[in-house]
Parts: structure tokens; sequence; C-alpha cells
């Protein structure tokens, strides 16, 4: 009645978001009257993208936790942090993105100290890899992480919904399960 007037139009185009290409380093530093931050970003793959259960537990093994080798390193070992965290996607994975590492240094502690070890521990993990130990620890960690989730009826609903919005289908958000799990040495 109201809009039987108005012709219909075509459709919008897609959508094509993505990370512009980095080709130098951005840094950023500010001050504050707080503890010191490190926060380190680099380019990551859209959640749908192969190398993507790659970079989630690549993260998990810098990152992943209070057994994890930043932790370990910065936390543990050098008490130069008081805590560190990690993610991919920032600030979604729909499509490419970032994936980073927040530091948060220690009372008295030189954050250029934290980085420095940051980046030795990526480049020993580069160089080494990780072990098959590592690999199993972060993979059973993160499955069991998500299928705990799973229990509950509105964490249930969510991930359904998630998978639906950034992989264009429900059920793929389980294959997610079945591709974390391939990942090999």
């Amino acid at each position: 009645k109201y809009f039987g007037h108005v012709r219909e139009g075509d459709d919008p185009p897609p959508v094509t978001t993505s990370e512009p290409v980095h080709t130098a380093e951005r840094r950023i530093i500010a001050k504050e009257d707080a503890n010191p931050m490190v926060m380190i970003s680099w380019q990551s793959p859209a959640v749908a993208e192969a190398d993507y259960p790659v970079m989630e537990l690549l993260l998990e093994i810098l990152a992943g936790g209070r057994s994890s080798r930043l932790y370990e390193r910065l936390v543990k070992e050098e008490k130069v942090a008081a805590n560190i965290g990690g993610g991919v996607g920032l600030p979604g994975s729909k499509y490419p993105n970032l994936a980073g590492l927040f530091i948060t240094v220690a009372a008295d502690e030189d954050p250029y100290r934290a980085e420095q070890i940051v980046y030795e521990e990526i480049d020993r993990l580069l160089t080494e890899g990780a072990t098959a130990e590592e690999l199993e620890k972060v993979k059973t960690s993160y499955l069991a992480s998500e299928i705990r989730q799973l229990r509950e009826p509105s964490r249930l609903a969510l991930q359904l919904a998630i998978s639906d919005q950034m992989l264009g289908d429900w059920a793929r958000g389980f294959a997610m399960l079945d591709r974390i799990e391939q990942v090999s040495l």
C-alpha cells in the first residue's frame, strides 16, 4: 500500500573488507600514569582461510595461559611482566585482520626489555618450531574449551550464529574443530 510505487533496486555489491598490506613497522608510544603495556600485532588470515588454525595455535603456544612460552619467560623467569595475553582476529576474524600479543609490564620494569624477550621467543619458535608436546597441549586445550562452551544452550546458539555469519554456514563452525586437529608440525 505505502511502498508499491517504489521500484526495486539492484542488490548492493558484496562487502570486500581487508586489512591493508603493511609495508613497514608502525609504532605508537603513549605515556600514561600506569604500568606500561606492550602490544605487538601482525597480519592474520581470515577465519575461513587455510592458515587460520595455524595462527590460532601459534598464539596459544606463545601466549595461551600460564604454561605458554611467553608467560613462562616474561612472568615466571625474567619477572619483566605481570601478565600476557594474545588473540587472533583483532578486532574480528571474518576478514583478514590482525593477530596480537599484549604484555602488561611489571612495575619498575623496562617495556623495551619485555618487547625484546617477545621477539626472542618468536624467533625461537620460528627457528626451532614447536615441540610435539606443545602442539598436542594447545590442541587439546583449544578443543576442550570450545566443546565445554557448547554445553550451555546460549553458547551453542551463539556459536551457531557466529559460524553462520562468519563462515557462511552454521555447520562449518564444527569443521573448525577438525581443522585445528589437523594442524601438524
